[in-house]
């Protein structure tokens, strides 16, 4: 015969305060019984913490613990959230002046890393100061008139810099990619029609940028013959 559930008065107590699976676990016996008892009590089932805008507003602005006690949710929902949204600490962590020298001078990541903060902290602050994110070299006229007339590589590979710092740079003087001055007409026509392999050929460009231009497009591959 199967043994009656003791429904002790710590147990009822938390009924609505935690998932109906969560407390059958910590009883040993089925979620559907504390179901069960629950719906017998007229006890709402458990509702996980809605993050409102006034809420989230207020991360960072007090300490976790603080917050977690006014909003009636565990601390460590209260970091998670944070952490995920990349809102720095409270109280503002400190900035020594050997790291505000860095600021623009080093990637926000390295920085954030080597002070136990956020990148986004760094990223705020840097920008609170109006210093511009770092960049590997200096973009004279000289190299920025390469931007758009040369392929992203290009430029890359012979300033022995990432891709992406070119890329970021163009994008931010709203420079059309190299690639686009390439797409005539007739080519465009031709998309869908022949193989991406042999568009690339004809343009001297790579097989991905035919390939992204098609389906920007949304043109179709072109059927095998």
């Amino acid at each position: 015969m199967k043994a009656k559930t003791k429904w002790t008065k710590r147990f009822l107590a938390r009924l609505g305060t935690e998932t109906d699976v969560s407390l059958a676990r910590r009883m040993g016996i089925a979620h559907s019984g504390v179901h069960k008892k629950r719906v017998t009590l007229g006890i709402a089932k458990f509702q996980r913490f809605r993050w409102t805008p006034k809420a989230i507003a207020r991360l960072g602005r007090e300490p976790d613990t603080v917050l977690a006690s006014r909003l009636g949710v565990a601390p460590s929902g209260i970091y998670t959230k944070r952490v995920a949204l990349e809102i720095p600490r409270f109280p503002p962590p400190n900035w020594p002046d050997d790291a505000l020298a860095r600021l623009g001078l080093e990637h926000d990541c390295l920085i954030a890393e080597s002070l136990g903060i956020t990148r986004q902290a760094v990223y705020l602050k840097r920008k609170s100061l109006g210093i511009p994110t770092f960049s590997p070299v200096r973009w004279t006229p000289k190299r920025i008139a390469r931007l758009g007339n040369e392929p992203d590589a290009t430029v890359a590979g012979s300033l022995r810099i990432e891709l992406v710092y070119v890329s970021r740079m163009r994008r931010k003087l709203g420079i059309p990619d190299f690639t686009e001055r390439l797409w005539t007409r007739a080519l465009l026509a031709r998309l869908g029609r022949d193989s991406d392999v042999v568009i690339a050929a004809r343009m001297g460009v790579t097989i991905e940028d035919v390939a992204k231009k098609r389906k920007k497009l949304g043109i179709p591959m072109a059927a095998r013959r």
